[in-house]
C-alpha cells in the first residue's frame, strides 16, 4: 500500500540569491509516497514506571491518546510496529521477538573492562554521586537493572508486532523485512529516542529514512522549560537539522486511513 505523508526538514542553508546567514535559516515542507511495507513504527522506551514522575504523567498522556490510536492506524495500513523498550524491558517480551536467541550479541567484547564501565575500585572517583542524596525508593527505580519496568498496557504488543532490545537486532529485524522508512515516537525525546543504539541518531546514521513525529514523544525537561517543552522541541529540531525529517501524529493518522479507505475503494471495484 502507498501512503503519503507531509514531512518537514529545518535547512541550514539560504535559499539562491539570498545571504547565508542563519537568520534566513529555515523550515522546508513537502510530502513523501512511500511503500507501507518498506515502514515500520518504532515506539522507543515506551514504559508504565518511571522515577521522574512528571514526565511520566506528560508520556501516559502522549501513550494513551496518540501512541495508541496510532499504532493501530499503522497496523491496518500494513506498516510493522516495533517495540524497542530498552534491554532489560525487552527480555521480558522474548516471544514478541524474531531472533529471541539473538537478541544479546555483540554487546561486548570486554572492552572497556567492566570495572571501568561500572566506575567502581580503581575508577570510583569518576562515579558521580547523586547530589542531593536520593531517597532508597528512588535509587531502586536507577537501578534499571532490577526494576519493574514493562511496557505502558495501552501501548503493549499485539499479534504481529516485534519487540527489539538493541540497535543490532533492529537492524537485522529491518533487514530480513526489507524496511527502509521509521517513523519514530516514544520517550524521552532528548534521551533514548534521539541517543539509545536503535534510536533516530544511530538508525539515520546507518542509512534509514527516519521521521520523528513531533507530538508523539516528550523530552526530560528542566526546572525552567517543563510548562513549556522546550527541550522536546530542541531535540526535535536537532533531529529535523541534521539527520531526518519530521511529521505528526494527527497527520500521519489522516494519511494512513486515506490510504486504507482507497485501497478498500479500489478492492470493491
Amino acid at each position: 500500500m502507498r501512503i503519503t505523508i507531509p514531512i518537514r526538514r529545518y535547512v541550514t542553508h539560504a535559499a539562491e540569491g539570498v545571504s547565508n546567514i542563519e537568520a534566513n535559516f529555515g523550515y522546508v515542507h513537502r510530502s513523501v509516497d512511500i511503500d507501507s511495507r518498506q515502514t515500520a513504527l518504532v515506539l522507543v522506551d515506551c514504559w508504565d514506571h518511571h522515577y521522574i514522575e512528571s514526565w511520566l504523567a506528560r508520556a501516559k498522556e502522549v501513550m494513551t491518546n496518540r501512541l495508541a490510536p496510532l499504532a493501530a492506524a499503522c497496523r491496518d495500513a500494513g506498516i510493522l510496529v516495533i517495540h524497542a523498550p530498552g534491554k532489560n524491558v525487552a527480555e521480558r517480551y522474548a516471544d514478541w521477538m524474531d531472533d529471541p536467541d539473538d537478541w544479546n550479541r555483540n554487546q561486548t567484547d570486554g572492552w572497556p573492562p567492566a570495572d571501568f564501565v561500572a566506575r567502581k575500585d580503581s575508577y570510583s572517583d569518576l562515579h558521580w554521586a547523586a547530589e542531593p542524596a536520593m531517597s532508597p525508593e528512588l535509587a531502586d527505580w536507577m537501578d534499571y537493572s532490577s526494576n519493574r519496568m514493562m511496557i505502558y498496557r495501552d501501548v503493549a504488543p499485539v499479534a504481529g508486532d516485534s519487540v527489539i532490545a538493541t540497535g543490532d537486532q533492529l537492524h537485522s529485524l529491518l533487514r530480513k523485512k526489507g524496511i527502509f522508512h521509521l517513523l519514530y515516537a516514544g520517550f524521552a525525546t532528548n534521551w533514548c529516542v534521539l541517543n539509545k543504539d536503535y534510536g533516530f541518531r544511530a538508525m539515520t546514521w546507518l542509512g534509514y529514512n527516519g521521521v520523528i513525529l513531533r507530538d508523539g514523544t516528550t523530552a526530560v525537561e528542566t526546572h525552567e522549560s517543563y510548562t513549556t517543552e522546550q527541550m522536546r522541541d530542541f531535540a526535535v529540531l536537532t533531529m529535523e537539522m541534521t539527520m531526518g525529517y519530521s511529521s505528526s501524529v494527527e497527520e500521519l493518522i489522516g494519511s494512513l486511513k486515506s490510504a486504507v479507505d482507497s485501497a478498500e475503494a479500489a478492492a470493491v471495484r
